[in-house]
């Protein structure tokens, strides 16, 4: 979140300078915590330089969130989004899959607390889940998923990682809240003497379209007039899309009861056996 307003500061200042008396009012937040139920809306905000119409927005949330019993839409005229739902179930689903795509361009939500001032919100930062492939099974550990999410920006968690054991999934996948205004980070070169170097590749879930030449969101490579990324081509394209994946089901097959004295089945029973579906 924002530290400060450099408007509100301005305004500040020019009050000082034309000599006016300080009545701003004292305010307390209520003491009454356990009495103050939790927010139920979201700030949000789509990432794009070119205007999306609110009529977009609502028809894209409309058919996006059919699955919602109620929600109330507020646009404001500074380009944020609140929404308000019945339930918090409904909220953390809605969050917890963001960012959602708006006629192409990424919509990013924040927890709106009771705490929280419209103002604090800041969208140069936003969260995804980045799937991190090409990881040897033994470096697939949580401690390695903090720290690349911390070379990504600041990471929040990750959902398929043991320290304890080696991983059973193909890729790590990790939430991190990245810099908006960067380019988006394809991978990086995993150095393991005495073996060969590998790639590492990285892929954002719910990624929306990207500029395929300096990387950054909020536009296309036919109106780009940013310099093309260092890392040069080849690094971006739809390889950076990942799809959320579908991850095997573990099934627990339960061993019939012991055949009782009058059955004519013989034998131990079966220990029970874990197997994968896909």
């Amino acid at each position: 979140m924002a530290n400060h307003n450099p408007e509100i500061e301005d305004l500040i200042s020019h009050t000082n300078a034309l000599g006016w008396s300080d009545t701003s009012p004292l305010l307390a937040a209520s003491t009454a915590n356990n009495s103050i139920p939790p927010s139920l809306s979201l700030v949000g905000k789509v990432i794009s330089l070119q205007p999306v119409s609110k009529a977009n927005i609502r028809s894209n949330i409309r058919q996006a969130w059919n699955f919602l019993r109620s929600l109330t839409f507020e646009d404001r005229d500074d380009d944020l989004l609140v929404f308000t739902f019945e339930d918090m179930d409904d909220l953390h689903h809605v969050l917890d899959y963001s960012p959602w795509n708006i006629k192409g361009s990424p919509l990013f939500l924040k927890y709106w607390a009771t705490d929280a001032a419209i103002e604090d919100f800041d969208f140069n930062k936003g969260e995804y889940w980045i799937q991190v492939h090409g990881l040897p099974l033994d470096m697939m550990t949580t401690d390695n998923a903090a720290a690349i999410g911390a070379s990504l920006g600041d990471f929040i968690s990750c959902d398929n990682a043991d320290n304890s054991k080696p991983s059973r999934k193909s890729f790590l996948r990790i939430r991190v809240s990245i810099n908006l205004l960067l380019p988006l980070s394809p991978g990086f070169t995993h150095h393991r003497p005495p073996k060969p170097p590998i790639w590492i590749q990285y892929k954002y879930e719910r990624l929306s379209d990207y500029c395929y030449v300096c990387g950054r969101l909020g536009h296309l490579s036919f109106n780009c007039v940013e310099s093309p990324n260092p890392l040069g081509y080849g690094y971006y394209g739809a390889i950076l899309k990942a799809s959320s994946p579908k991850y095997n089901r573990v099934i627990q097959l339960i061993a019939p009861k012991s055949p009782s004295s009058d059955s004519d089945l013989s034998g131990p029973c079966p220990s029970p056996t874990t197997i994968l579906t896909s």
